[in-house]
């Protein structure tokens, strides 16, 4: 009983460094899906959108840091739903579903718009805003 208790208490200082702008805690707690995300970024994204998304040799928009296009979409699933359709642009069909998410996940986090150690869930996308500049 005192082990939950403690856990709780740890998980609620988590989420509030988290919530105060601790980029190191926030760094340090990637979930497995947001891993898997990056290494599927570097592999099949990178290429056109810079291997940190600030702008790739095909596409110079970026995709974060200043002037990022993230926010062109109001929420996880309106982009979810633009990667499953359109990326990879050569290929939409060359990654799954479950690994297309894992990529949102990831854009998400380095966005900072995930808590520490979030998983995301096809479900839940649609009430994960993603805010305007």
């Amino acid at each position: 009983m005192h082990v939950a208790i403690i856990a709780a208490f740890a998980g609620i200082g988590a989420l509030a460094l988290a919530a105060a702008g601790a980029h190191s805690v926030h760094a340090q707690a990637e979930s497995a899906q947001v891993r898997h995300g990056a290494q599927l970024y570097a592999q099949h994204c990178a290429l056109c959108h810079g291997a940190n998304g600030e702008g790739g040799a095909a596409f110079k928009t970026p995709i974060f840091g200043p002037g990022h296009q993230l926010s062109k979409f109001k929420t996880a699933l309106g982009l979810f739903e633009y990667n499953q359709m359109l990326m990879p642009f050569d290929n939409p069909a060359r990654i799954s579903d479950q690994d297309k998410l894992a990529v949102v996940a990831f854009q998400l986090h380095r966005s900072g718009l995930l808590p520490p150690g979030a998983v995301i869930e096809m479900a839940g996308t649609a009430a994960i805003p993603i805010p305007g500049k």
